[in-house]
C-alpha cells in the first residue's frame, strides 16, 4: 500500500467516531488484519514507533482547525500519463480515508455535515476514477 493511502487511511480512523478504533487495529489491517512476523521485539517496536508514535500522533494534530491536513503533492507532467498517476493517487487517498473511517464496519453514525462531506468526497472519488479510467485506455 502507498504511502499517502497509508496517511489518509490512519487519518479516517483517527476523525472516526468509532469507539473501537485503534492505531495498532489500523497497522494490523495494513497487513490484512494481523501484523507480519517480526525477528525480534526491536523490530517489532521499531515498526510500531514509526507508524503509531510518529506518523499516527502528526496526524492527530489535525484534529484542529487551525492545522489542516494537506494532501500530499506531486510533480506531474502535463500528459496523459501524468494525469493518471496523479488520478489515481487521489482516488487512493480517498478510498483510504474511507477506509480508515469506517473500518469494518458497514456504516458509521455521523453528523448531518459530515455526511455530506462523505457525499462530496464520493463525487470526488468518481472524478478521479472516471479520469484515471479515460487517461489508461
Amino acid at each position: 500500500m502507498p504511502f499517502h493511502e497509508v496517511r489518509t487511511r490512519f487519518l479516517g480512523n483517527i476523525a472516526t467516531p468509532v469507539v473501537s478504533a485503534s492505531p495498532l487495529k489500523v497497522v494490523e489491517d495494513l497487513w490484512g488484519g494481523e501484523l507480519p512476523d517480526f525477528d525480534s521485539i526491536d523490530a517489532a517496536n521499531e515498526l510500531i514507533g514509526a507508524l503509531v508514535m510518529g506518523l499516527w500522533n502528526r496526524l492527530t494534530r489535525h484534529q484542529d482547525r487551525s492545522s489542516p491536513f494537506r494532501l500530499m503533492r506531486i510533480d506531474s507532467a502535463p500528459t496523459r500519463e501524468g494525469l493518471a498517476a496523479l488520478a489515481l493517487m487521489r482516488r487512493q487517498e480517498l478510498d483510504g480515508f474511507i477506509e480508515g473511517l469506517f473500518g469494518q464496519k458497514d456504516a458509521v453514525d455521523l453528523p448531518e455535515r459530515a455526511h455530506r462531506g462523505l457525499d462530496d468526497l464520493g463525487e470526488l472519488r468518481s472524478l478521479f476514477a472516471a479520469a484515471l479510467e479515460v487517461t489508461t485506455h
